[in-house]
Parts: structure tokens; sequence; C-alpha cells
């Protein structure tokens, strides 16, 4: 997968025993917008949740099947469907590990290969993804896939720098992603159409989710607490006779917090509105969110800020349940 990036994974951070990466399950669809805005091949290609629901479940019952033909410890029911929209293992029922260690020590005993889980896969009825198996044991053998620049095409050829070289030659020159492949790469499924109804935009730098009026002393109609979405990716409490960067409360990593987080943040607004105590709300921090989302946030903020009308009177929006 270092074809991808040096350390990639497809499962979340928190699952990768090897230490973790640069980029793992939490990044594809940034991973497939950078291929489409730099028009490059990364590795990656997109797919609809129906098309990765059915691959999964398929990969789920190849799985159960193989434990069954080979007397491991049996895959319920509810694990296929679990891992079908799993996210991590969290999601999944706990397995008796004690029982899956001895059945890994007795394959060890066993000599069992690649080949006897090929051979399960075929007598249960899954002889395509059997010969796909056996496929990559005979790379393992032939060990063209460590030349240079190697890949592995739809047909299980090599294709490398010592086969088929990429005569670069400066801009404009060697190999170019374009037809049918290049299209494919652009049809994006988490992308949003703009001209839709669902699409919604907050005119930065903030967007004033709610407020309540001050209760010391000032007059009742006037707003001075308030919860702030910015559009460069931070989240805020406010008071109004504070300074802007003097907040109650600053988030600067929004995208990191669940929905119990900003129902918390709701609650503790509500407390400073009243003049009662507040316990701040944990923050939250990754090393790798501005890495991970700097492209996409300066996008965001440059257009948003051609939409404000100086001088303009605020307006007051109201929250529908319901709607769709």
């Amino acid at each position: 997968t270092d074809l991808v990036t040096s350390g990639y994974s497809v499962m979340p951070r928190r699952d990768n025993m090897f230490g973790g990466g640069n980029y793992d399950a939490d990044d594809l669809d940034e991973w497939l917008t950078l291929q489409r805005d730099w028009q490059v091949d990364a590795g990656i290609e997109p797919a609809g949740d129906a098309e990765i629901d059915a691959v999964r479940r398929r990969a789920a019952r190849a799985i159960q099947a193989v434990f069954a033909e080979l007397g491991l410890p049996p895959v319920s029911e509810q694990e296929v469907e679990a891992a079908v929209v799993a996210h991590s293992s969290l999601d999944v029922p706990d397995r008796d590990r004690a029982a899956d260690v001895e059945a890994a020590d007795r394959l060890l005993a066993d000599g069992v290969t690649g080949a006897d889980v090929a051979l399960a896969l075929d007598r249960r009825g899954f002889g395509e993804i059997g010969e796909r198996v056996f496929a990559m044991q005979r790379q393992r053998v032939s060990a063209d896939y460590l030349q240079t620049a190697a890949v592995i095409d739809e047909q299980g050829v090599v294709r490398s720098a010592v086969n088929d070289p990429n005569a670069y030659a400066g801009p404009g020159t060697g190999w170019r992603l374009t037809g049918e492949h290049w299209r494919h790469l652009q049809a994006l499924p988490h992308e949003i159409d703009a001209d839709s109804e669902r699409a919604i935009r907050a005119d930065g730098p903030a967007f004033i989710l709610c407020a309540a009026p001050a209760v010391r002393g000032t007059a009742s109609d006037e707003v001075v607490i308030a919860i702030g979405l910015q559009s460069k990716g931070t989240a805020v409490i406010h008071r109004a006779d504070l300074q802007p960067l003097d907040n109650l409360e600053l988030f600067s990593m929004a995208p990191l917090y669940t929905l119990a987080s900003y129902r918390a943040m709701g609650r503790n607004a509500a407390r400073y509105a009243v003049g009662g105590r507040a316990a701040p709300v944990p923050t939250e921090l990754d090393s790798f969110a501005r890495a991970k989302l700097i492209v996409r946030t300066v996008l965001l903020h440059r257009v948003e800020p051609d939409a404000i009308e100086p001088d303009a009177e605020p307006l007051e929006a109201s929250l529908v349940e319901g709607w769709a």
C-alpha cells in the first residue's frame, strides 16, 4: 500500500497496530478530492455506498465460509452484518479471542497455506475470490511486484519502471490521466451540488448558531452570548463585551467534535447567559487535522467572504424540525 503513501491504511488509525500512518480510512474523501483536483491517479477509486456494502458483505461471507471449511471458531450472522457497516473494531461484536488464538496456533502447527485458503473458498462457492488469493501467492513467489514503481493491473500483470517506463521529459510529456479512468476519478460520491437545496452556506467569517440575552443588568433584548462556527474550522462560545479573540470557550479543530460536543457547547452557552457555572467542554486535538483539511478549509473560506454584504443588517434564522 505504499503506492498510495507511506504507511497508508484502509482502517481507522485507532485499529492500525502498525503504529498509524499519514493517511487512513478517515482520509479517503480528502485523498479522492486531491486526485481530482490535481488530476493524478494516486491509487484509490471512488465508489458508491451500495457498491461498497455489496463488496464488504461478500468479503464477510467469504471469511465466514473459510472459517467453517477449516474448522475455525464460527463467524456469526451478527458479525457478518456488523462488518458490512462497521467503521472500526468498536462496531463489531467481541469474539472469544482465546479460542481464536488457539485456532491460529493450530493453523501454524498444521502448515495451512494460502493455497489451502484458496481451495476452501472454491469449495464453498467463492471460486473467483479463491483465484485471486491464489494469484496473490504466485506474486509472492515471483516477486515481480518488488520492481521499481510496480503496480499489478486488473489482469494480474506487473507493470513497472522496468517493463513499462514512464518517458517523462518535462511538462506535457509522459503518462497522462485521461479518458474513462479520469472521468471515473472525478465522480466523487461525497461531492455536494452547490445548487442543491440541501447545500447550506454560512456567510463567513462566522455563522451565529444560537444566542441568548444577558441577565446582568443589560437590556433584555441585547444579545451577549452566542455560539459561532467559523468557515476556517473553528467553533467558539463568545460574549459581546469581550475582545474577538478573548472567547469564553474556543474549539480550534471543529471537525473533530461530535454531536454530543456541540450539545455540550449549547448547554454551556445557556449557563453563561444566565450567569451560571459552566465546566468547559473538553477540547480535541489531532496533529494531522491541519494537513488533512487545510485545502478544503481555504477553498470554503475564500468563497464565503465574496457573499458578505458590508453594513447589512443581521438575519434571524429558525430551526425547523423535520425539514427534508
